[in-house]
């Protein structure tokens, strides 16, 4: 009896061992699962820096609001922005997140014009997309109105003095997350933009 009751004790320590091992690995298992949900929720948490992806100048439709629509650099397989100053265009941004202008991202547009383009000289305009919806300088000023939104594509208005200089422009978009201009990202467009004299202007 002496021998199989050893037998048996030897069992139940051995159960009782590979129950306290089991015991413990699945609390291990539970532990790993706990610190990677908990990673992966922070990386979730974590912002994502917005970015320009693209911009589509609407070549073709600002050409022939300009009555541009006959000159061969629209007419092109990639149209060519060709438009008269004292007016406006459009234009659509997309972001790599909503396009939130009001609230969510600070958009900034750079227009600049020749080698050395200088505010003062009228040669570069600075333009802060605030999300108004209208114009509300006079018309001799560069101006920006916020248009439609359609998920991550903004759609943006540029008013165009009519004493600009006539040539090749250029245009350049900041974006960052409202209330912290030290996350930028700035896209600056291949794309040139030609601004004509315009005989329609009354300016």
């Amino acid at each position: 009896m002496s021998f199989f009751h050893d037998v048996g004790d030897y069992f139940d320590d051995l159960f009782s061992s590979l129950r306290h091992d089991n015991n413990e690995r699945l609390r291990e298992e539970r532990v790993e699962e706990e610190v990677i949900r908990v990673a992966d929720e922070t990386e979730n948490e974590v912002e994502v820096k917005p970015k320009v992806v693209s911009v589509n100048l609407q070549a073709k439709t600002n050409a022939l609001n300009s009555h541009c629509e006959k000159f061969e650099l629209v007419n092109r397989k990639k149209a060519t922005s060709v438009i008269r100053r004292g007016g406006p265009m459009s234009f659509d941004i997309t972001f790599n997140q909503d396009a939130d202008l009001k609230d969510g991202l600070k958009v900034t547009l750079y227009f600049s014009f020749g080698p050395r383009p200088s505010s003062t000289k009228g040669t570069q305009a600075i333009l802060l997309v605030t999300g108004k919806n209208t114009f509300d300088k006079n018309e001799d000023e560069w101006d920006v109105r916020f248009s439609t939104q359609d998920g991550e594509t903004a759609t943006i208005e540029v008013q165009i003095p009519h004493h600009v200089p006539v040539g090749v422009w250029k245009l350049a978009v900041e974006v960052s997350p409202r209330g912290d201009d030290k996350v930028r990202d700035i896209f600056r467009l291949e794309d040139q933009i030609f601004i004509l004299f315009n005989p329609w202007s009354k300016g």
